[in-house]
């Protein structure tokens, strides 16, 4: 997503937004959720959006939120390619203002990335969604979040959009507590380290990490550390 920065110059950050272009609104780890399955091989359950302030400062309006389809592409860092295709989403529904669907993924042995997330899943890894949306840039269809303080843009409120696709990210601020796990379940399945790494310390929500105040990031890594720490003292070595 183009980011829509603070500027004093009050330019609008609308006209700098790609009508054409698919927005990425990714939920911050504490808002993160996945609601394992009560059966055996059932499909996990993702909350995949919710109406709180995502990582990029912006809002995407739950009631708002209408999918293309029943079921929308899932992939991986919302990379668009073939190979990080992993299966579908289904039973999208909005409820208490999150919005939520059940992951799908490609049978064992059709795709190298699905079986790596459903490893990841299985292990007990946590994994975030990031939605894929064409907002409505309307007259209506949006409105301009803005610091009190000095009136500068912090980010859109997108009131209408239509959801087009969901990916799975890994969003801790500190990912690199997680990769040395990660990178295991990855050379099981055969995948460079190197695609690896991206998938779990490159998703862009966690580089927004580096335009935040010094305090804010400090916050945020402390808190995402301590998560880090006990999944992973959770999962079998």
């Amino acid at each position: 997503m183009r980011r829509v920065t603070a500027d004093p110059r009050n330019r609008n950050p609308v006209a700098d937004l790609d009508p054409l272009g698919v927005c990425r609104s990714t939920l911050a780890l504490e808002n993160a959720e996945v609601i394992r399955s009560p059966t055996a091989g059932g499909a996990p359950r993702f909350v995949i959006s919710t109406d709180q302030v995502d990582l990029h400062g912006d809002i995407v309006v739950q009631a708002g939120l209408v999918p293309v389809e029943d079921r929308i592409p899932a992939q991986v860092d919302h990379s668009g390619k073939m190979r990080d295709l992993i299966g579908y989403w289904k039973n999208i529904k909005t409820e208490s203002k999150r919005t939520l669907a059940d992951l799908v993924l490609f049978d064992p042995g059709v795709s190298k990335m699905a079986d790596m997330i459903r490893a990841l899943h299985e292990a007990g890894i946590r994994m975030a969604a990031s939605i894929g949306f064409h907002p409505d840039l309307e007259d209506g269809g949006y409105e301009l979040l803005r610091d009190p303080a000095n009136d500068w843009v912090t980010g859109v409120k997108y009131l209408r959009a239509k959801l087009v696709e969901t990916s799975v990210v890994v969003v801790p601020a500190n990912p690199g507590a997680l990769s040395v796990r990660s990178l295991d379940i990855a050379k099981h399945f055969g995948i460079s380290a190197e695609r690896m790494q991206k998938f779990v310390v490159s998703e862009s929500s966690q580089q927004l990490l580096r335009q935040m105040p010094r305090h804010d990031a400090l916050a945020r890594a402390a808190a995402a550390v301590q998560k880090a720490d006990a999944i992973l003292k959770g999962v079998p070595s």
